[in-house]
């Protein structure tokens, strides 16, 4: 009987296996079971072989399973029970994602990409992602070892920061997901996109 979340996490090399999450976002909405969020250096994130069931649908946008937040990537989702819930999954702009090997029951939407924040420049000054997640990415020293020696892929951010700074703009990020091998039955959506603001 959670108001709100059941986990929200920050870090890296999280593994969350053979859970089950029910009667979870009971008061609130734009959130998750499982919530991660605003930080590109979160990594190594596992979500694996649990149950999502009967949570609430509060708010605009409703409640997920699990919500990986402004642009937080790095998280591999897979082999979970998704059954009567609003939306299982939901991206917001993350890269290195994937949905793989998932089983969805009577849910209005399986996967849910909210790009925007990422992609568009309004979204980015209006969320102010670029220092939010500018500040996080140097707080740790992101672009240098041992993060770019683990997460190799990080290098690139601090490439597009330096580039986004040089122009004077808000630095802006692309999604990259991968969606394969999983099951929906009596679920209206597969996935829905939301990249145009």
């Amino acid at each position: 009987d959670c108001p709100h979340s059941a986990i929200i996490y920050h870090g890296n090399e999280y593994h969350i296996e053979c859970n089950e999450f029910y009667n979870v976002a009971q008061e609130t909405g734009d959130t998750g079971a499982i919530y991660i969020g605003f930080d590109l250096t979160f990594r190594g994130i596992v979500i694996n072989d649990n149950f999502y069931h009967n949570m609430g649908q509060h708010g605009p946008t409703d409640s997920f399973a699990i919500y990986s937040d402004c642009c937080q990537g790095g998280t591999i989702i897979r082999n979970n029970h998704f059954r009567d819930i609003c939306c299982a999954v939901s991206n917001n702009g993350g890269d290195n994602f994937e949905v793989v090997g998932n089983v969805c029951e009577n849910t209005e939407t399986f996967f849910v990409n909210f790009a925007a924040h990422g992609m568009h420049p309004g979204e980015a000054a209006r969320f102010d992602t670029d220092t939010t997640l500018r500040n996080a990415f140097y707080a740790v020293k992101a672009d240098r070892p041992p993060y770019s020696d683990r997460y190799p892929d990080l290098v690139r951010f601090d490439r597009i920061f330096k580039q986004a700074e040089k122009e004077g703009k808000p630095a802006l990020f692309t999604p990259s997901i991968h969606i394969e091998g999983n099951v929906l039955k009596n679920s209206v959506n597969l996935t829905r996109w939301n990249n145009d603001k």
